[in-house]
Parts: structure tokens; C-alpha cells; sequence
């Protein structure tokens, strides 16, 4: 079954994000989708859990049309934020009929304070478009 992606959302290590219409996505390949659990103590809560669904490899290619015209909802524009951090945590899909999905992406902390992903490799091609790629052995 096809279903028209309308909208895609970056969240970042910071809770910081960005909307990006589908418009200006050209590639977006999710491969290793797998669903998990992982328990953790809150000084309010206990211990909790947090589920859902992460891919081993993410793909991403943002359009050179987009630079300039995204903005982060921290004031960050789009291809500044993207290649300044490694720290893209997930991405949401937003399909045309409505349903919403985030997919979680595989980390390993570069930093004691878990603030960037060393699997996370963001590149240009040669017509200046943004390649992002997460995953081991990418």
C-alpha cells in the first residue's frame, strides 16, 4: 500500500526540531526498523519505560531548494543546524492520510553528555543537496 508522504519532522538531542515538507525530501531510506524497549529511573516516576521504533540505518537527502527557507524551532536555519550537530534522535513521518510514525535512530554517544551521535554523517553531493546518514558501518 502507498500513502503519500506529506511531512517529515527532525527532532534533535536538545528537543529542538524542524518540519520539512516532503517536497524538499528527495530520499529518505529506513533500513533495520525494529521495535524496543528500554526501562530507566526518573526521580519522579521510578522506573519507566520508553518504547517504540528505531531503524539501524537512516538515509536522508534534503534538497538544495530547501537552504534558507527552514526554519528549526530553536531559530536555526535548516542546513546551518544540520550541519553544525550530529544529533539527530528521530524523525516523524507524516503521511496524507493522516497517520504519524517516529522512528528512532541508532546512537552511540560521542560525548560523556550525550549530546552527539558518532554514527551520524552529514555530507553534500555535488549539486549541494544535504546527505544525512545514521547507522553503524555507514
Amino acid at each position: 500500500m502507498f500513502v503519500r508522504l506529506k511531512e517529515i519532522e527532525i527532532g534533535f538531542e536538545n528537543v529542538e526540531g524542524v518540519k520539512v515538507p516532503a517536497e524538499y525530501v528527495s530520499i529518505l531510506c529506513m533500513d533495520g526498523i525494529k521495535n524496543f524497549r528500554r526501562s530507566f529511573q526518573n526521580d519522579e516516576e521510578g522506573l519507566v519505560m520508553l518504547r517504540g521504533t528505531y531503524a539501524e540505518r537512516i538515509i536522508l537527502k534534503i534538497e538544495k531548494s530547501a537552504k534558507g527557507k527552514l526554519i528549526s524551532n530553536g531559530g536555526n536555519e535548516i542546513f546551518q543546524r544540520l550541519t553544525r550537530y550530529h544529533d539527530i534522535v528521530d524523525i516523524e513521518l507524516k503521511y496524507s492520510d493522516g497517520v504519524e510514525e517516529t522512528i528512532r535512530a541508532d546512537w552511540e554517544d560521542a560525548t560523556k553528555g550525550g549530546e552527539e551521535n558518532l554514527l551520524q554523517k552529514n555530507s553534500f553531493d555535488d549539486k549541494e543537496n544535504l546527505i544525512i546518514e545514521i547507522g553503524k558501518g555507514i
